[in-house]
C-alpha cells in the first residue's frame, strides 16, 4: 500500500558573490497529511571557511534520506539554509533555497537558486544592517509551501549545485510507472494525424444556411 523513495548525494559547489564565508544546513520537508513519512535522514551541516573573490567554492555536504509515500502528491523537498559573516562580523542569513527531489530514478544534477527575504522599508533595512539582525524565516519550511509566498519580498544571493541519486521501489504495484525506460517507450509512440480531411475542408467552405 506504499512505495519507498531513497536518495543519496551531496552539495558539490556553489556561487555566492560578495560573501567572505559560508556554512550550509540541509533539512528534509514532507507533508504528512498527504501520506508521506520520513524513515531515515537527519539534518546535515557543512562549513565553508572562506570563499574566493570569484564567489565560486567547492563544498561537501552529504545528503541521504529514505521516505515512504502512498501518492506522488506533495513530493518531498530539500531545503537549504545558508549563513555567513557580514562586513561587521555579524552572523547573518545568506540565502534560502528549495530543491524538489526528482521523480525519476537515476542520477540528477540540480542548480538551486538561493535568496533572502528583504525588509519592508529602507529604515528597517539600515537598522538590520547595522545591528546584524536581518530578516529571516522563522521556519525555513515555508519555502515548500504555497501559502503566503506571493507577499514575501526576496533578493537573489547565489546558487548551489546539488547532485542526487534517486531510487524508487514499489510504484508499479500502485499503478505508477516512473522509470526512464518506460517513459522513453511512451515518447516513441507515433502521434495521430490531426490534418483535416478534404470532406472537412469542403464543409467549412460551404456557406451556412440562413434561417
Amino acid at each position: 500500500s506504499s512505495f519507498i523513495l531513497v536518495i543519496t548525494g551531496q552539495v558539490e559547489s556553489g556561487y555566492f558573490p560578495c560573501t567572505p564565508s559560508l556554512y550550509i544546513r540541509s533539512s528534509y520537508h514532507i507533508n504528512s497529511s498527504a501520506g508521506w513519512q520520513k524513515l531515515t535522514g537527519e539534518d546535515a551541516l557543512s562549513t565553508c571557511c572562506a570563499i574566493p573573490n570569484s564567489g565560486r567554492f567547492v563544498v561537501d555536504l552529504p545528503l541521504s534520506a529514505t521516505f515512504r509515500g502512498t501518492s506522488p502528491f506533495r513530493w518531498p523537498q530539500i531545503v537549504f539554509s545558508c549563513y555567513g559573516m557580514d562586513a561587521l562580523g555579524h552572523d547573518v542569513c545568506r540565502g534560502y533555497g528549495a530543491c524538489p527531489i526528482p521523480t525519476v530514478p537515476g542520477s540528477h544534477t540540480r542548480e538551486v537558486p538561493c535568496f533572502t527575504p528583504e525588509a519592508s522599508s529602507s529604515i528597517q533595512s539600515l537598522v538590520g544592517w547595522i545591528t546584524g539582525r536581518r530578516p529571516e524565516f522563522v521556519d525555513p519550511g515555508i519555502l515548500v509551501q504555497e501559502d503566503g509566498r506571493e507577499v514575501t519580498k526576496v533578493k537573489s544571493q547565489g546558487v548551489l549545485q546539488v547532485k542526487l541519486n534517486v531510487m524508487i521501489r514499489g510504484t508499479k504495484q500502485m499503478g505508477y510507472d516512473l522509470f526512464p525506460s518506460s517513459l522513453q517507450r511512451i515518447s516513441e509512440f507515433p502521434l495521430p494525424d490531426f490534418q483535416p480531411s478534404e470532406s472537412d475542408n469542403q464543409k467549412s467552405q460551404e456557406p451556412a444556411a440562413k434561417v
